[in-house]
């Protein structure tokens, strides 16, 4: 990875810790899937579900 410049991303991501962002998501993930659960029903009622209706 050194010879390929890319030896800073690779430090970088070796200090990701994905399990602990799989199993803590961040704030806030919830609301934005339970919105687009709704967008998704209300779109198959055939009620438009815009931005602008919040």
């Amino acid at each position: 990875m050194q010879s390929m410049g890319l030896g800073t991303i690779a430090d970088q991501l070796g200090d990701l810790k994905l399990e602990e962002l799989l199993t803590t998501p961040p704030p806030g993930t919830d609301e934005i899937v339970a919105v687009s659960r709704s967008c998704n029903f209300l779109s198959h009622q055939n009620i438009i579900c815009s931005p602008d209706s919040f």
